[in-house]
């Protein structure tokens, strides 16, 4: 909310000048859109809308009263506007503790502001300077631009955001004229600090010059359809050195393995990152068999008796598992997947022990090293889920022939059937510890938060394709509607209920929510007006929508307010927990069904410049009654207009008198509404200051009566205004509003008059009427004599009696 107060605020009665006075302007939610395509210069246009309030254009100059030159509402449909640029290399993304999501713009400067209630360049420059002022002034945390919340995210996962940059890139494709229809393609692209990057540094940013790569494919389906509109590239080292390393090192459950992190020597300046194992052994099964037997000597020795066991060992003939060397092993990116290889040799102890017993006690023993060859090869593809953005990696590898280098103490073993349960022995312990060294078990990634940073919660950019020809590349569409938590429409202008035309106004509005199937909704509403929201908000039959309903106009205070609409959806999952989204959408509440700006304008006539009056029609709802007409003006509206806006032309002319208050009428069947202008002949000015301001004889310039309260006024509530006379030879100035000698009247009052446009007491006490059927009121104040006038505005609230 803009507080209430001239703009600028340093006005004073020996200038030339137009200045602003404003009242309950209120903006809604800013809407952040990228306004360039460069590296170098990114840049971001940051809107916000005006949503309500009201604001008076002050003329003032030394030789004449200040008069009010103008009045607008800022009204729903008014298409009134704040616009900044932001330079996204001062703007910094952030993520708070709690998984809050905002651009921080403390550092940024909202350079080129602009607004587009008043006209005239000098107005508008103006009107800009105060509202830079404002942004400057507001606190680091009001210079927080919210995204969204991350909720229920794994603390665990590498791959958490902790800050990023935003950044423009042109694409391959776009021209560099602006007439042409490609100028300005290209993509909004975020770098994103993980958790993975422990050192916190957040290194350097590509500049356009840097070869920096588009990073979005320009693949087509065979209809020429884009099949990509967005990627996620998670860094070779945060994939293979924070993700892969240590899910391997805990899979293969060896405390002497250490890999090291590498780079490919590929010649590029970038080159990717791989894994390759330095020391280190993988455990397989142990081999441990015995068994004896009797052999005949030659006669006259006796029957032998034997023992014989084989197990392997280490060099000190201790039993032990086979131990499979692992050195010089690589996990490497390898385009669409993830090569593991090694050579596939290491030399294992084989201790045997041929023991006899009898005839005579003797024993040989033997520790050979044989060679075990066995080439591996594993490939790890990733897939993603674009339900969920979840990567999955599928692990497949060749099949693996095993070699026995040779083993002569074999020869020594007689029996055929004990060699060849050695050899499958020792085959499938070997086997073993290779299943567990090439079965690469990659743990789900989940890039839900990298690939929706812009819209946290929301599963807007959907992944589809993934590669690893280097960094992990996803490749993806920008589909909002397919699975985000959304209410449409998202803003909506709905009438306030009046009985006086039910018949043609329409006060309600549906809102539907596009989100997770099956869920069970909630809805609720609020708002800061203290308007009730008892039963104004319900659920329809289908499940996914309800219906809206705007209060009474007797509820209203102001002429426009805001209500959100919230829905609340929950999911049963199949696991047994649930999943909640939230999702919300504004109600702007207009208490007219057709609202035109300006409501009250100041000219001269024959002199000054024709008047372009706007009308917009709420909701578009009064357009099924008629065709829309003016009165008292020529229509301008253009072929492009936007729907339920019309424009026209009045040019300030007077019949007969010294002035007179104009209207200009814009009606759609028995729906109206009107403007008005108060012309006064040429030559003719306003002498008088009125108005309600405070005023306090010698001590105040009379000035500040006129634009000293401007605020609107609500049905039946009274405001008491004074007429400052100043005599130019003296200076001194005087309030005539109660003398004899001064009278006023409601300008434009019908006769009789029926009070619809309050009532005006001699003394200058204005009454509001009890339901408002004009946007303003203009009163005018002048000497009995006729030599000295002026006049003031007072703005018309609808709804709530003054109690």
């Amino acid at each position: 909310m803009v507080p209430d107060q001239e703009i600028p605020d340093n006005h004073s009665s020996s200038a030339s000048d137009i200045y602003l006075s404003v009242s309950d302007l209120a903006l809604g939610p800013p809407l952040l859109s990228f306004a360039n395509a460069d590296l170098d210069t990114s840049t971001a246009a940051l809107t916000m809308q005006f949503l309500s309030g009201y604001f008076f254009s002050i003329a003032e100059s030394e030789t004449a009263p200040s008069t009010i030159s103008r009045y607008d509402g800022v009204l729903p449909d008014s298409n009134f506007n704040l616009t900044a640029t932001l330079d996204l290399s001062k703007t910094e993304g952030d993520i708070s503790s709690s998984g809050d999501v905002y651009l921080d713009l403390s550092q940024a400067s909202a350079a080129d502001i602009s607004v587009n209630l008043v006209e005239g360049q000098s107005n508008i420059t103006q009107l800009s300077t105060y509202f830079q002022q404002l942004f400057n002034q507001a606190s680091d945390e009001q210079k927080r631009y919210p995204l969204g919340s991350l909720q229920n995210i794994d603390s665990s996962n590498p791959l958490n955001p902790t800050q990023f940059a935003l950044r423009t890139q042109p694409a391959p494709t776009a021209s560099a004229n602006i007439s042409d229809k490609s100028y300005g393609d290209g993509a909004v692209v975020l770098f994103i600090q993980t958790a993975a990057n422990t050192s916190g540094t957040t290194g350097s940013l590509p500049s356009s010059g840097s070869g920096y790569p588009y990073l979005i494919p320009d693949d087509t389906d065979s209809a020429g359809n884009a099949l990509y509109s967005g990627a996620v590239i998670v860094e070779s080292a945060t994939l293979f050195d924070s993700i892969i390393r240590p899910a391997y090192l805990s899979q293969i459950g060896s405390d002497d393995v250490v890999l090291n992190t590498k780079l490919l020597d590929n010649g590029t300046a970038s080159p990717a990152s791989y894994l390759m194992a330095a020391t280190g052994h993988v455990r397989g099964g142990t081999l441990d068999m015995s068994w004896e037997f009797y052999e005949e000597q030659p006669y006259p020795a006796p029957t032998a008796h034997v023992i014989v066991t084989v197990h392997t060992s280490d060099t000190n003939k201790n039993l032990q598992p086979v131990l499979l060397d692992i050195t010089g092993m690589t996990v490497v990116p390898s385009a669409q997947s993830i090569k593991l290889s090694w050579s596939g040799q290491f030399d294992q102890f084989i201790y045997q022990l041929h023991h006899q017993l009898s005839p005579n006690d003797f024993q040989d023993i033997t520790n050979q090293s044989m060679r075990i060859s066995y080439p591996l090869t594993s490939t790890s593809t990733p897939s993603v889920d674009p339900d969920s953005n979840i990567v999955k990696i599928t692990n497949s590898r060749s099949s693996t022939d095993i070699t026995l280098g040779g083993y002569p103490w074999c020869n020594e073993i007689d029996d055929a059937e004990y060699r060849d349960q050695i050899t499958q022995d020792l085959s499938g312990d070997t086997y073993s510890a290779i299943e567990k060294l090439a079965s690469l078990q990659v743990p789900d990634i989940d890039v839900f938060t990298l690939s929706n940073m812009l819209f946290p919660n929301d599963n807007a950019l959907q992944l589809s394709d993934a590669s690893v020809p280097g960094d992990m590349a996803l490749f993806g569409q920008i589909n909002p509607s397919a699975t985000t938590c959304l209410l449409s429409p998202l803003q909506a202008t709905v009438v306030a209920s009046n009985p006086a035309q039910s018949a043609l106004v329409n006060d309600t509005q549906v809102f539907t929510l596009t989100g997770p199937a099956g869920a069970t909704i909630s809805w609720s509403l609020s708002n800061n007006a203290d308007v009730c929201t008892d039963d104004r908000i319900e659920g329809r039959e289908d499940g996914i929508s309800a219906t809206y309903k705007a209060p009474d106009i007797s509820l209203l205070s102001s002429a426009s307010f805001q209500e959100v609409i919230t829905a609340v959806a929950v999911v049963d999952n199949a696991d047994g927990t649930t999943s909640t989204y939230t999702a919300s959408a504004v109600a702007i509440v207009s208490a007219n069904p057709i609202n035109i700006n300006p409501c009250f304008a100041y000219a001269v006539s024959g002199s000054s410049a024709p008047i372009t009056f706007t009308a917009s029609v709420v909701n578009k709802s009064a357009e099924d009654a008629g065709q829309p007409a003016w009165g008292g003006a020529t229509d301008t509206t253009p072929d492009s207009a936007p729907p339920g806006i019309y424009t026209a032309s009045y040019t300030p002319t007077l019949s007969t008198g010294a002035y007179g208050l104009e209207t200009v009428t814009f009606s759609i069947g028995s729906v109206s509404a009107t403007a008005s202008v108060l012309v006064v002949k040429p030559g003719l000015y306003p002498t008088l200051h009125v108005g309600a301001g405070t005023w306090h004889a010698g001590d105040t310039d009379p000035d500040e009566v006129v634009a000293g309260n401007l605020t609107p006024l609500a049905p039946g509530a009274s405001r008491q205004l004074a007429a400052i006379q100043t005599n130019m030879m003296t200076g001194e100035s005087t309030d005539i509003a109660s003398t004899p000698g001064c009278t006023c009247s409601i300008l434009g009052a019908p006769v009789p008059d029926d009070g619809s446009l309050g009532s005006l007491s001699a003394t200058g006490l204005y009454t509001a009427p009890a339901l408002a059927k004009t946007t303003c009121v203009a009163i005018m104040f002048m000497t009995t004599s006729g030599s000295d006038f002026g006049y003031t505005v007072i703005p018309l609230l609808p709804g709530k009696t003054a109690a």
